[in-house]
């Protein structure tokens, strides 16, 4: 087993030289031997190591014991210890998950906590071959794809696993033959969680009824999924980056889109929604609904997890952050400045132009016709009803936002000057024929300002 180790470190690149490595150590057998095994090349690697321990608080006296067990041991191979002690169940309580997702979010926070504070290059995890079988019949039972059955890997970001493709029972007999003390988790044996219930009644069905070799197979098969992600995922990354417009949302080009395999058109969403949201909980379902929006009439939506929002906008599917609509009225006076919190910024309006003062500084100005003015001036966004003079003609503001191709969701967000039901001035769009100014009556002017700071 040893040499197996060796191998993954080499052949995956996962240790270089002089790197600080955290190790998450729980005191069972998988983190036992993970923690014995880095120990014995430390000088060879000329490695810095540190383990992390977390309490629960689930188990009580055992929790206790487990954390006990874990200072002794760090103390004997003489590996400074950061143990962590946090409410798990009042955690997955206020967050409203389940403990077992709650203990893998406390894990990873304290993990990635002494990363940074330790200035850290890698995290090394003891995830082994069994719980890759695991972790890929929950995939399989809750939903996903090939991605999804890849599995783990060696090496993600700064975290690794070492142990990845050795089965719990080489495990077990290494430590046996070596001396490891290690600790046993009384809650492993209790079927109160999912991965629980895969491991202890599940893969022993599997095995006694169908394979004996499952946890071996299923390892070998996500190995297969891997490579074959890999390359899919090269040919979803060069269509990104030239077909879809990343910023506050993600943009795909539709017209490109159309011409992919669905197989890379789901990926392509997925990836897109990654860009700019979490990615969990979007289901197959939720990726299918996408794709026959983007081949529906334009402004067809749907929400999704994690408040987001996939819309058909014309030449392109948006996939964006659920935003609240912008909804702000001001009247303007000609005596003094108006802040609109909405925009942080002041306006003002009046008879001629004003200047930069050391509280306020000009960022927009335009001059209107004063004398087509009839009611209050108003700064605010749309309203049912409004129009716009424009060529000769009136016309509706929400016609007009449809020909300039303005996506529904932006419609909301768009500053309108106005004057009643007339639209003085689309803010940086358009401005009103009617409104414009002249060379022989009173104009207005109307200014955008930010605040000095001073």
């Amino acid at each position: 087993m040893h040499d197996k180790f060796l191998k993954n470190i080499q052949e995956n690149e996962i240790i270089k030289k002089k790197e600080k490595i955290i190790i998450g150590y729980s005191g069972g057998a998988d983190s036992s031997a993970l923690l014995f095994l880095l120990n014995q090349i430390k000088e060879e690697y000329n490695l810095d190591l540190f383990a992390v321990h977390i309490n629960h608080m689930l188990r009580g006296a055992e929790a206790e014991r487990d954390s006990e067990f874990a200072e002794k041991i760090c103390r004997d191979y003489n590996i400074k210890l950061f143990l962590y002690k946090e409410n798990c169940a009042e955690f997955a309580r206020e967050n409203k998950i389940t403990e077992e997702e709650a203990g893998r979010i406390i894990r990873y926070k304290a993990f990635f906590d002494v990363l940074e504070k330790e200035n850290a290059h890698k995290i090394a995890v003891a995830h082994n071959k069994n719980d890759q079988a695991e972790t890929l019949l929950m995939r399989f039972i809750r939903g996903t794809g090939i991605k999804g059955l890849s599995g783990m890997d060696f090496l993600k970001g700064n975290l690794i696993r070492p142990l990845l493709n050795i089965s719990r029972n080489e495990i077990e007999k290494f430590c046996a033959e070596n001396k490891i003390k290690f600790i046993n988790d009384s809650s492993n044996t209790k079927n109160i969680y999912t991965r629980n219930k895969i491991r202890n009644e599940l893969i022993p069905l599997i095995e006694e009824k169908f394979n004996p070799n499952f946890v071996e197979n299923i390892s070998d098969l996500s190995a297969v999924y891997r490579e074959e992600d890999d390359f899919l995922q090269k040919n979803v990354c060069d269509f990104i980056k030239k077909n879809v417009i990343i910023k506050e949302a993600a943009d795909i080009n539709l017209s490109e889109f159309e011409k992919l395999h669905i197989a890379i058109k789901r990926r392509v969403i997925r990836n897109s929604i990654d860009s700019i949201a979490s990615v969990k909980d979007i289901s197959f379902f939720h990726i299918e609904k996408i794709i026959e929006i983007s081949k529906s009439q334009n402004g067809k939506y749907i929400n999704l997890p994690n408040n987001i929002i996939a819309v058909k906008n014309y030449d392109f599917l948006s996939l964006m952050r659920e935003q609240k609509r912008m909804d702000f009225d001001y009247d303007l006076n000609f005596e003094n400045p108006v802040f609109i919190k909405e925009l942080d910024a002041y306006v003002t309006v009046s008879l001629k132009k004003l200047e930069n003062t050391n509280k306020l500084f000009n960022v927009y100005t335009n001059a209107y016709s004063y004398d087509k003015i009839k009611n209050v001036i108003q700064f605010r966004t749309r309203r049912e009803g409004d129009i716009i003079y424009l060529n000769g003609h009136h016309k509706k503001l929400k016609k007009f936002f449809i020909e300039l191709k303005i996506p529904k969701f932006e419609r909301d967000k768009i500053p309108l000057l106005a004057d009643g039901k007339e639209i003085i001035s689309i803010f940086n769009i358009k401005d009103s024929d009617y409104y414009k100014k002249n060379d022989y009556g009173k104009i207005f002017y109307f200014q955008i300002w930010k605040d000095s700071g001073e």
